[in-house]
């Protein structure tokens, strides 16, 4: 698909965001609603609408736009 950026018109890449952690690198994810803490500081997500993210990449002006697709069985 071929998307232009809509701050210059430059042409668009598909890539995404790496999320850290501890010991794991992972896509980042979406998750439906306010944050909600455990007792430890964790956030609660287990039973939450999420969705892995797109980000789309101007190879212009380097500006950054994401997407959140939810699945259908999620």
């Amino acid at each position: 698909m071929d998307r232009k950026c809509p701050k210059c018109s430059g042409g668009m890449e598909v890539g995404y965001l790496l999320d850290r952690g501890h010991t794991n690198f992972q896509q980042l994810t979406w998750i439906a609603g306010a944050p909600e803490f455990r007792g430890t500081g964790n956030v609660k997500y287990e039973d939450k609408p999420r969705a892995q993210t797109d980000t789309w990449r101007c190879k212009s002006c380097g500006y950054l736009e994401s997407y959140a697709l939810l699945k259908k069985d999620t």
